[in-house]
């Protein structure tokens, strides 16, 4: 759709057994794109509850916005007659039943439905996707950390893309390492890692060649584009090669794809640290994935480089952890465990799996959980639950998954916000975090390289595993799930009493 004023109307359903309403699709320039609900009564239409009084249109009229340019994003978005098929095509998504939970069952198929189609591959990877202009479209860690773990198993084409994609800014993530080591190597509060370490660090003064920072509010080249004080988030490299896990254990990409920004990350957390005498490397004054603390040694941020300094295998860790207190870590130095906005350390447990323990992770859930800002980002409450369900707490988890979407959502299409009754579009994110805890949480699913010892596998395709360790909560009397990707091959999997699976392939 390149002409002003061309206009494309196509019929959307949220999931394959609710009903279908029409929307147009307008371009009214250069600028943005608008989507208008021709059918304004149909019950899945999502209703505006802006305040916003500027506009002269009814709230349940107005468009929203699909997409917006802005500066340092650059696309050509279009849509023509040859794109038609391939959206029919694209509403054919994983598709859930749960019996003794039809709420539950109509809201996941309504998430996967919205990360299916929210994504056009190469045009952009934001938080919103397609559906609102906030950050500008700009990609953040949450596609790796978040929407990757939930689309390897809905979307393999849109996985792999958004894989393919990271692979191709890392050109640039070296530059932005190279820029970053001529400018003294700055970490948060505007100090350099020289001011910081005093004499403690004689490696400082060697700069080791070919490490990546990729960027915290990343153009489509990789181009860092925050000003930020979040820029300092420089768990952003590990969690891209995090991102890039899943989709290696997925077939998406091969560990010689992936390779490089293993090697890369490595190299630049070893240049973003210091030797602290017997006690290993400090990563120093970074911000902390809560976003709320500049921190030493941040435990999701020194475990995911001690998980990148093997190549992302568990082995030597040269960085240390923060404080262990009672038995369980603490989020970083110093923390005084007062509060968070967001998730932070649990990510040490999933998804980096850093933490394998389960009596020293349950310690963790039950020091974190309840300490982050109800005003915070939507994913928390589901990382909870992913956890809550792993450990075999099931009421509790399915508390916290139900607060996970319910608190976002207030209107009849579902439309997920980002903070409690705050913003606009689809937060991706927060729908990604929802369907990770259902996926890795109840269904207990993971895909696994090898056989860890004293562990058998489920079910095997291809060269990895696929682990089912299914908890469901007690009033799901039966989940059916079809469609799922899993190393190329669309299955079918269904729980019974007792949590019995059973795995089939999709002809």
């Amino acid at each position: 759709m390149s002409a002003k004023g061309a206009r494309l109307e196509v019929v959307y359903t949220l999931h394959p057994t609710a009903p279908a309403f029409h929307v147009s699709i307008t371009c009214t320039g250069e600028e943005t794109v608008e989507v208008r609900f021709v059918d304004n009564d149909s019950p899945f239409v999502r209703q505006n509850t802006s305040t916003d009084t500027s506009s002269s249109e009814p709230n349940n009229k107005r468009p929203f916005i699909l997409f917006r340019n802005s500066p340092g994003y650059e696309t050509d978005f279009t849509l023509g007659d040859k794109d038609v098929p391939r959206y029919s095509k694209r509403l054919e998504v994983p598709h859930v039943q749960i019996e003794g939970d039809d709420e539950a069952a109509a809201a996941l198929n309504g998430m996967i439905a919205r990360l299916v189609g929210s994504y056009r591959a190469g045009q952009c990877w934001g938080p919103f996707g397609l559906t609102d202009g906030k950050y500008n479209g700009r990609a953040f860690w949450d596609l790796d950390v978040w929407v990757q773990p939930a689309m390897v198993f809905l979307d393999r084409e849109t996985a792999q893309k958004a894989a393919e994609w990271r692979l191709s800014c890392l050109p640039q993530a070296k530059k932005n390492y190279d820029a970053w080591v001529k400018a003294g190597r700055p970490v948060s509060d505007k100090k350099k890692l020289a001011d910081i370490s005093g004499n403690a660090a004689p490696d400082l003064n060697k700069v080791d060649p070919g490490g990546a920072l990729f960027a915290w509010e990343s153009a489509m080249d990789g181009t860092e584009l925050s000003t930020a004080p979040t820029r300092f988030e420089h768990h952003i490299s590990g969690s891209v090669a995090l991102g890039l896990r899943f989709a290696q254990l997925s077939e998406l990409v091969t560990e010689e794809e992936a390779m490089p920004v293993y090697l890369a990350a490595k190299t630049f957390y070893w240049s973003r640290s210091f030797q602290h005498g017997e006690g290993g490397r400090r990563i120093p004054m970074t911000v902390s994935p809560d976003e709320w603390h500049v921190v030493d040694n941040d435990l999701y941020t020194n475990e995911i480089a001690n998980w990148v300094h093997k190549h992302g295998q568990w082995a030597d860790e040269p960085y240390q952890s923060p404080p262990r207190v009672d038995g369980a870590y603490l989020a970083f130095d110093g923390d005084e465990m007062r509060g968070y906005q967001q998730a932070s350390a649990l990510l040490a447990v999933w998804p980096l799996g850093a933490i394998t323990d389960r009596t020293e992770i349950g310690k963790m859930y039950d020091r974190f959980v309840g300490k982050e800002a109800p005003q915070g980002p939507a994913m928390t409450k589901s990382l909870n639950a992913l956890i809550a369900a792993r450990l075999g707490r099931t009421d509790e988890a399915y508390k916290q998954w139900v607060d996970s979407w319910k608190l976002y959502t207030d209107d009849p299409a579902l439309r997920f916000r980002e903070k409690q009754k705050v913003g606009d579009g689809y937060f991706l994110t927060g729908a990604a975090g929802c369907v990770n805890a259902f996926i890795y949480g109840f269904l207990g699913l993971s895909m696994e390289p090898s056989v860890p010892p004293n562990r058998d596998a489920d079910g095997k395709l291809h060269d990895s595993v696929l682990h089912i360790r299914t908890l469901l909560p007690k009033h799901w009397k039966h989940v059916v799930v079809d469609g799922l990707w899993v190393q190329g091959k669309r299955i079918r999997l269904e729980v019974g009493p007792g949590n019995k699976s059973v795995l089939s392939e999709i002809p």
